[in-house]
Parts: structure tokens; C-alpha cells; sequence
């Protein structure tokens, strides 16, 4: 990878997020609608500021020269946290979209998502040692939830 800015198609991911303190302060701070807060895996607050990075007219770049090493629990490399975590990320991104008012990507189309699910439970079943498709599905499954869930706002959680 090469250096670049955000606007040039990087993704922004917070294993490694510096802002300047004046810029998160003026902006807001980070959101906790998108934090994790005891045991929810909701994420997105990097992504979630750095719009507003974005729309203020700043800059927002990525460097692969920096580089962090993370200590990972035990837990964390076993497929059910795996697949807890993809679900919570299916539902951060619908609700990142959703709270900028931004129109979703293909890849989050109800559409495609709706169509996708039952193939990709049906491939999880008969690939059942290729957990790709699971990853998949749970990350599928929470988008769904998300969009289900925004549709209809009076359900419980």
C-alpha cells in the first residue's frame, strides 16, 4: 500500500487513528451511538468522524508506515466472537450510512443483501469447514437486522 488520502478511496479503519484534539473537539467528539459500551461490538466511530472530517473541508489520510501491533485475546481468534463481531459490523455500517443521511452502497442494498442471505447460510452448510461463507452470513444477517429494524423503529431491540 501506498500513502494517500481518504478521499482517494482509502477506508478508514481506527486500529491507528491520530486527529488533531481542537479538530475532534470542534466536531463533536467521537459519537457513542457508534462505540463499543460494555459488551456491544457496534463500531464506526472512526468512520462516523472522519465524514465530518471530510465535510468540514480538512484532510484525512492514510500512511501504511504506521503500524500497530495488537495483542489479541484468545477469544477473539475463535469462530463465535469471529462471527459476533462481523454481525455488529453488518449492523455499523447501515447505521453509519443511516445517520449521515447518505444513500447505501451496492454492497449494502436491501436488494442484495435480502437475496444473499439464504445462499450464503446454504453455502455456510454445505461448506461447513470454510467458515468465509459463515463470516459472511453473520455480517449479511446484521445488515438485514439494521435495515429491518430502521424500517420499523417501534420494535424493540
Amino acid at each position: 500500500d501506498t500513502a494517500g488520502s481518504v478521499t482517494e478511496g482509502y477506508i478508514v479503519a481506527c486500529a491507528n487513528y491520530a486527529i488533531r484534539r481542537r479538530v475532534l473537539l470542534d466536531l463533536g467528539g467521537f459519537s457513542e451511538e457508534f462505540g463499543r459500551i460494555g459488551d456491544s461490538l457496534v463500531s464506526g466511530a472512526d468512520s462516523h468522524i472522519t465524514k465530518y472530517v471530510l465535510d468540514a473541508g480538512l484532510g484525512a489520510h492514510f500512511d501504511p508506515a504506521f503500524k500497530v501491533y495488537h495483542k489479541i485475546s484468545p477469544q477473539r481468534l475463535k469462530l463465535p466472537w469471529i462471527l459476533r463481531r462481523t454481525f455488529w459490523e453488518g449492523v455499523s455500517d447501515v447505521r453509519i450510512f443511516r445517520s449521515h443521511n447518505l444513500p447505501l452502497p451496492p454492497h449494502l442494498s436491501p436488494l442484495k443483501l435480502f437475496a444473499s442471505l439464504p445462499v450464503l447460510l446454504f453455502l455456510s452448510l454445505i461448506h461447513f469447514r470454510n467458515h468465509d461463507y459463515k463470516i459472511r452470513a453473520a455480517m449479511c444477517l446484521g445488515a438485514c437486522l439494521s435495515l429491518l429494524r430502521a424500517a420499523n423503529p417501534d420494535q424493540s431491540r
